[in-house]
């Protein structure tokens, strides 16, 4: 029933059985309808406004002519209310107040607004996970990233390793994302702790919503203050490789959205944990052919030390005393015969001598462990020179006559020493340069010749012997090997290593 304002006066029977009707028409409409007076003050509130709030004596919003507001009520929805001007009650300066019940709809807006959030935070998190071959830092931007989707207190990434141990790998201490380096990682026992187990072997997350509720709990990372904790397993290769933990101080706090969007994240994050893990195997085998390499050349290289001494010491000395009893015998007999034919063995085995000198240079130079790598280059690169037919230029940069590790030294002057013969048995060339030049930590050895060249193929089963041995002595280094050539232009090689081996005590 319209308010006493609005009841008609004498003489206004027709105006107020329109304003009825049009108030009648208000009372069916399925919105909130308010008719107020400038101060806020209501003259009018139909069925649906009385049935939901009573009746008010002031509108529950600001009236604002024209204007579009939102309205949330006490029982928490939300309205969109529009003033318009009105004056079908015959009183002038009222307005008349819509309210819409939106709530569903903005519940749908809000709803899709998350959803395309949540979207656009996984596919940066994908891009940024993959964006690191390293395990500790894709785990890291792991927690990182899930940070921003569920607002954990704290979290950890755990990985399964050898024999059912658990190592922690990466925290949210409260305060930033920290990997941890090998000395600092907790480890125990996937049966230690029966949450982490369930993850493990079935594949599914666990939720416990009030730790302190559960006999026996302990936090498997070590950190304190869960009161809430969610686990999420992490995949590599369609196996279980471990899982992240998420607490919150608060009870009951993670609810089937956050695992929803947990469990996304760790399947966004299973392909860069893979690559990572495969990485590092990688990395394991490729360390282990590194060591395996140098442990062959060690290896070669003292048993070319020991025939080279025995060569020296033992072959030639005993010539050197074949010939000097044949010098005895040339002055003890007579004839010109028998000393002719003892000057014909003192020749031959002169020539002997002189061969198994050079066999034991060529197996293993003395200078070489002796004086260092630039007099033992120097030393080889006269002796080729002098055979003749080929210019040879030498030069060393950078040494300052200080020695370089032993292993640096040895691969640098057998990469020298192969590429060198290469440009007399191959090359057809009359000059050859060899540079020696240390620099930034590391050492180059350039040859570089003026011969007929080749049409060079990437590394692989097509590429020659001699230097496919020079490309895996550089890499058993950690060194790289160029090589620039093209018919008719002659060939340069370049190998550079570090000049601090760290295995040089080997």
């Amino acid at each position: 029933m319209a308010p006493p304002l609005l009841q008609p006066e004498d003489g206004q029977g027709e105006v107020a059985a329109e304003r009825q009707r049009y108030f009648s028409l208000l009372d069916e409409l399925p919105l909130l309808a308010l008719v107020c007076a400038p101060d806020g003050s209501v003259h009018f509130a139909n069925r649906t406004f009385r049935e939901r709030f009573g009746t008010p004596a002031s509108a529950p919003w600001v009236p604002g002519l024209g204007e579009r507001r939102e309205w949330v009520a006490a029982d928490g929805r939300t309205y969109q209310v529009d003033t318009h001007p009105f004056s079908g009650a015959g009183v002038a300066g009222l307005t008349l107040d819509l309210g819409l019940d939106i709530t569903e709809r903005k519940r749908a807006h809000e709803a899709e607004q998350r959803a395309r959030s949540t979207a656009d935070a996984l596919r940066e998190a994908t891009v940024a996970l993959t964006r690191s071959l390293d395990r500790e830092t894709v785990l890291a931007t792991l927690l990182d990233h899930l940070r921003r989707l569920v607002l954990f207190d704290r979290a950890s990434v755990m990985l399964l390793e050898e024999a059912w141990r658990v190592s922690v790998r990466a925290v949210f201490d409260g305060n930033r994302v920290v990997p941890l380096a090998p000395a600092e990682r907790r480890e125990f026992l996937a049966s230690d702790h029966p949450a982490v187990h369930k993850i493990l072997t079935t594949g599914t997350s666990v939720v416990i919503p009030d730790t302190g509720a559960l006999p026996g709990w302990s936090p498997p990372d070590g950190q304190p203050g869960a009161s809430s904790w969610l686990g999420v397993p992490l995949f590599a290769r369609g196996t279980v490789a471990g899982l992240f933990a998420l607490s919150k101080q608060e009870v009951r706090y993670f609810n089937d959205d956050h695992v929803r969007v947990a469990e996304a994240l760790s399947s966004q994050a299973s392909v860069a944990v893979e690559n990572a893990i495969l990485f590092e195997q990688m990395q394991a085998a490729t360390e282990r052919m590194q060591t395996l390499s140098r442990r062959l050349v060690e290896v070669q290289e003292n048993e070319r030390r020991t025939v080279a001494r025995e060569l020296h010491d033992e072959a030639a000395q005993a010539l050197v005393s074949l010939r000097y009893g044949l010098q005895l015998l040339e002055r003890e007999t007579g004839g010109e015969g028998v000393a002719a034919r003892v000057a014909e063995l003192k020749q031959t085995t002169d020539a002997v001598i002189d061969s198994l000198h050079r066999l034991a240079a060529a197996l293993r130079p003395a200078s070489l462990d002796l004086v260092g790598l630039e007099a033992a280059l120097r030393q080889y690169l006269r002796s080729i020179g002098t055979q003749g037919g080929l210019t040879v230029r030498f030069k060393a940069r950078g040494l300052n006559g200080e020695r370089l590790p032993a292993a640096v030294e040895t691969a640098l002057y057998r990469v020298v020493q192969e590429a060198v013969t290469n440009v007399v048995r191959h090359a057809a060339a009359t000059r050859v340069d060899v540079l020696i030049e240390r620099r930034d930590g590391h050492v180059v050895a350039m040859v570089e010749d003026d011969g007929k060249g080749f049409v060079h193929v990437a590394a692989g089963s097509t590429e020659r012997l001699g230097l496919l041995g020079i490309r895996e002595r550089a890499e058993a280094l950690g060194g790289t090997l160029t090589i620039e050539s093209s018919p008719g232009e002659g060939t340069t090689i370049a190998v550079e290593v570090p000049c601090d081996d760290p295995h040089s005590d080997r």
